[in-house]
């Protein structure tokens, strides 16, 4: 803010008074006039600054960024929808990326949602997802062994039913083909390990989205997803569930690994309120020196991010 300043007109002293007599009568006698060296004139007032006036009542405002379009979602800042989860997440020590998509809506709420991490056990979720695609397209139902296979690894984060289910799928190249044709494209795992593949939280986000609104996916991969991750054990489905009010339906599927740069946390998931439009999140994070304290950090941020969203889209 800048702040109005006041310059006094200086008040001439008594020295000067008697110096300025003294040019007048030398002047009245005929003497040599006065120079500027020597008496200085009465200062001219310097111009006075007026104080900046009172507020009129007028509020402004600082309007968002024109939105960007991006694979059929608007994109715009997460501060709009959850202003206390932004701030959240500007103020981690380390990298994190946070998207939330509403689907009824077409916009995705991004803070970094763009930046890429290693997705961990997140990348089950695309695994799970082809598996069923699959299943679903070939008009072929899921045996017993597939059924026991995702149930262990969604539910369980079963990183052996992962490997398995992975080969089943046909590696990163079936699974990317399998989700391309239904319209997710985005989702190429890395060829050797699953848990190396490199994921953004809005992409994450908006493909949760299509459980809750059916975009692309099979009515039988949904209820079967849907149930899965609603099913998480409780001890894995920190994160995504934390601060939601009790009767909240929601799923999770979460990652965790100790990186060269620190712990990487992440959460992702679907709401269904009660109450109010669902919607869908990713946190992806990367930097915490010890893991218990950076998991506090995320949950902070999950429940501050569930505070607000529910409020918005129940009104």
């Amino acid at each position: 803010m800048q702040h109005s300043t006041r310059r006094n007109r200086p008040t001439p002293d008594l020295l000067t008074i008697a110096a300025a007599m003294l040019c007048l009568l030398a002047a009245a006698c005929g003497g040599e006039s006065a120079t500027s060296s020597t008496i200085s004139a009465e200062p001219t007032p310097s111009p006075t600054i007026a104080p900046t006036p009172a507020p009129t009542g007028i509020t402004y405002v600082i309007e968002a960024p024109t939105p960007l379009t991006r694979d059929g979602w608007t994109v715009r800042p997460l501060g709009l929808i959850t202003p206390s989860a932004a701030g959240l997440a500007e103020s981690f020590a380390g990298q994190v990326g946070v998207a939330v998509a509403v689907p009824s809506r077409g916009i995705v709420y991004t803070l970094n949602g763009d930046l890429r991490f290693e997705a961990l056990n997140v990348a089950k979720v695309p695994i799970m997802l082809a598996i069923l695609e699959q299943a679903a397209a070939s008009g072929r139902p899921l045996s017993g062994l597939d059924l026991a296979l995702l149930e262990g690894m969604i539910t369980e984060s079963d990183n052996l039913a992962a490997d398995t289910l992975w080969i089943r799928a046909g590696g990163s190249k079936g699974i990317h083909a399998t989700l391309a044709a239904a319209g997710f494209a985005d989702f190429r795992l890395d060829d050797d390990a699953w848990g190396e593949s490199r994921l953004d939280a809005e992409h994450t986000a908006t493909l949760l989205a299509a459980l809750v609104d059916g975009t692309g996916l099979h009515a039988e991969t949904r209820r079967i997803a849907l149930d899965l991750m609603a099913r998480v054990v409780p001890w894995q489905a920190w994160g995504a569930s934390s601060g939601l009010p009790g009767g909240t339906t929601y799923g999770a599927k979460n990652g965790w690994y100790l990186e060269d740069e620190g712990w990487a946390l992440h959460t992702s998931g679907f709401v269904l309120p009660q109450n109010g439009e669902p919607y869908t999140l990713a946190i992806y994070s990367l930097g915490g020196r010890s893991y218990f304290p950076a998991r506090a950090e995320i949950e902070t941020l999950a429940a501050a991010l569930h505070a607000e969203v529910m409020a918005r889209l129940s009104d």
